[in-house]
């Protein structure tokens, strides 16, 4: 297997991709419902690796260790939101071992979100860049890398570039050349390509 470079994506399963020894935070978006939700939570808590992982207010409930912290995301485009009942347009982001970066203001540390996707091109289920940002700069311990296992649209991955942080993100949805393009091919190692 070649070495994984600085902000570096790898075409395959996060399974048999895990996180580098310098990875500092995990910052996941499952398919909400799957085992993969159940898996990633095991593999944090096991590692001991700072984590946030997306997923619906109903995986909660079956989650094998519960979260040291659930913050919420309100999708603020919704009219179904309410404040008396979840609906499928409230996120939940279970955190596992994250602590503060360092002292910010009170208002970041409210735990509820409502970060605006104004567009999507890439992917369906794509995350606002400012939510992924303020996770980051809420949480990540100023050195080594942010792994994101589920890559999907690889909005971890842009926001670490532009923050000048590195990443691993992993992927089984083969959307290397697209970004190859974007980036230049120096971006991609991808070790598990035939």
């Amino acid at each position: 297997m070649k070495a994984i470079v600085r902000n570096s994506f790898v075409c395959g399963r996060w399974q048999d991709n895990p996180p580098p020894e310098d990875a500092t935070l995990m910052i996941a978006d499952p398919v909400y419902g799957s085992e993969d939700v159940l898996e990633l939570v095991k593999m944090a808590v096991d590692r001991r690796l700072p984590s946030a992982i997306f997923m619906w207010p109903d995986d909660v409930w079956g989650l094998p260790v519960k979260p040291d912290q659930l913050l919420h995301w309100i999708k603020p485009e919704s009219t179904k939101n309410t404040s008396k009942r979840y609906s499928r347009f409230v996120e939940v982001i279970a955190c596992y071992g994250l602590t503060f970066a360092e002292p910010m203001h009170w208002s970041n540390r409210t735990g509820i979100f409502t970060d605006r996707l104004f567009r999507n091109d890439d992917h369906k289920w794509k995350k606002p860049e400012s939510l992924i940002e303020r996770l980051i700069r809420n949480h990540w311990p100023r050195h080594g890398v942010v792994y994101d296992p589920c890559a999907g649209s690889r909005t971890v991955e842009t926001v670490c570039r532009r923050l000048g942080i590195g990443s691993v993100s992993v992927d089984i949805a083969n959307q290397k050349a697209n970004r190859c393009e974007a980036y230049g091919s120096a971006c991609c190692s991808t070790p598990n390509d035939p």
